[in-house]
């Protein structure tokens, strides 16, 4: 089952990524780079009252993951969800209420555009604010879906409202009206949709079950510990990574931060690798947890290490080594390549370190410990937001990408040894050797390789792109050989398809 589910992350994963970032440079061409800076901080403002949450989403993915365990009943998963759904309604609506009135202010006093008037701004925002309540409220579904380990069927509807939502905004520009609010409402009508399919599904893959709101609520209170720690490991991370973004949207135009935000949409790319392997073992070493398996959750941990390695760390070099020639051949604007490069290569690294504690962070979450998350990520809040006030007004974006870069190498070199201290004895080293620096130094050697010998200079689109994919395919082919897991289970495969 966890290959199956790895597997259709990856391709869901990949299909969204390139709906998110295929058509940026059609959008930036109808409305220009400033609606497209407005539109960057619209997901910053989503990811940000997504903490009105209150960690439900992941509580209720991991008590989804522990009922196929044994360790919930169909009457109280079901009571559960129930309230969790009531909750994230009201909430919601409160939410969108409040971003209602507060978005003139917005408009005004905080974000510096140049060419939209505060009152087209206000508006956007306002529009958004119905987005905001769609996506909090899909979030409780795919963590049912998620839990219950049915990964295809949440990528299934990913990659459905990912491409409705993609395709469907050029024909809205070409065809209806090239305006910030013909786009804006469109991505909320397609958010609705996908929250009717998402809801529905969800309630179709748990039995049909009597509800109680009291045992619904006795039930919450038991997994509030976790679901406590989880909304203070989200209210962290939101500091940690939107901190960055909220103090760019003060400190530089709307224009410039429209910039920012194409360099972290190209290195999200990183991320967006991870994601699959992360969605499909948070929910296994639960339920192996669950059930006291301790040789086979570190059996898991190393392997879903190791693929995090594989596809982020693939995608995260061949980004910082090509970050000048890929975002040429995306964007076609020399001078916009010029302003990203470093910022992108800077970011493209934070996040390839942030995905090497991919496995550590889902063993903590998986045995239920989010204390020591919550206190590394409070002692980085301390040391972050001061460095981005200091760094930001003096080196702007690339700065802010240097903290970043910073911060999760923190990660790796703190985080990660207190973290096999506790859970995972004896295992600190193969993870530091075998599962992550070996792989990535393969795929690095390989990868910068391939940049001193190919000839860029002088080519054509299409010579250039392929010259691309054959670095990228060398560089995860290092990777893949040496990370030990991965390469054992490919010469497997392969002796099955030569017999």
């Amino acid at each position: 089952m966890l290959k199956r589910n790895i597997l259709a992350n990856f391709v869901g994963n990949i299909w969204v990524a390139l709906m998110g970032i295929a058509f940026v440079p059609v959008y930036i061409r109808y409305l220009g780079v400033e609606a497209y800076g407005l539109i960057g901080l619209s997901a910053v403002i989503i990811a940000t009252l997504t903490f009105l949450d209150l960690g439900l989403s992941p509580m209720l993915s991991r008590e989804m993951a522990r009922y196929r365990g044994g360790n919930q009943s169909e009457y109280s998963i079901c009571s559960l969800l129930r309230v969790v759904e009531l909750y994230s309604w009201s909430i919601g609506l409160l939410g969108v209420v409040a971003l209602w009135f507060i978005a003139p202010w917005l408009a005004t006093s905080w974000i510096r555009s140049e060419s939209l008037s505060p009152d087209t701004v206000t508006h956007a925002l306002r529009i958004l604010a119905l987005v905001v309540v769609f996506r909090l409220v899909e979030g409780v579904y795919r963590g049912v879906l998620i839990g219950l380990q049915e990964q295809v069927r949440v990528n299934v509807l990913a990659a459905a409202a990912a491409t409705l939502r993609a395709v469907g905004a050029i024909a809205v520009l070409a065809w209806w009206s090239p305006t910030l609010d013909a786009f804006i409402w469109w991505q909320g009508a397609v958010a609705a949709v996908s929250l009717g399919f998402f809801m529905a599904c969800g309630h179709a893959a748990l039995p049909r079950s009597q509800v109680s709101l009291d045992l619904g609520i006795r039930t919450l209170r038991a997994s509030w510990p976790f679901a406590r720690g989880m909304l203070v490991s989200s209210f962290l991370v939101l500091g940690l990574t939107q901190t960055d973004k909220v103090l760019l949207a003060r400190l530089l135009t709307l224009s410039e931060y429209g910039q920012y935000s194409l360099a972290l949409l190209a290195s999200s790319c990183v991320a967006m690798a991870a994601t699959p392997i992360g969605q499909a073992l948070y929910p296994r070493l639960t339920e192996i947890h669950a059930r006291g398996a301790s040789e086979a959750f570190v059996r898991e941990f190393h392997r879903g290490a190791q693929l995090a390695m594989v596809a982020a760390g693939s995608v995260g070099i061949v980004l910082i080594v090509f970050a000048d020639r890929i975002m040429l051949l995306w964007t076609g604007n020399p001078e916009l390549v010029a302003s990203v490069s470093t910022p992108v290569r800077l970011l493209a690294t934070g996040s390839l370190l942030n995905s090497c504690m991919l496995a550590v962070y889902f063993c903590q979450l998986a045995t239920g410990w989010t204390a020591l998350a919550n206190s590394v990520n409070t002692a980085s809040i301390l040391v972050v937001i001061p460095a981005l006030i200091l760094v930001v007004p003096r080196a702007g974006m690339a700065g802010a990408a240097a903290v970043w870069a910073a911060l999760n190498m923190g990660y790796v070199l703190i985080g990660a040894p207190l973290t096999f201290r506790r859970l995972l004895p004896g295992e600190m080293s193969s993870w530091y050797v075998h599962d992550t620096v070996i792989p990535l130094a393969a795929g690095f050697t390989v990868c910068l390789m391939f940049r001193a010998a190919s000839p860029f200079d002088g080519t054509s689109a299409t010579q250039q792109v392929t010259l691309l994919v054959s670095s990228a395919a060398a560089t995860l082919t290092a990777v893949s050989v040496a990370a030990p897991m991965v390469r054992t289970s490919l010469m497997t495969a392969i002796r099955r398809l030569t017999v």
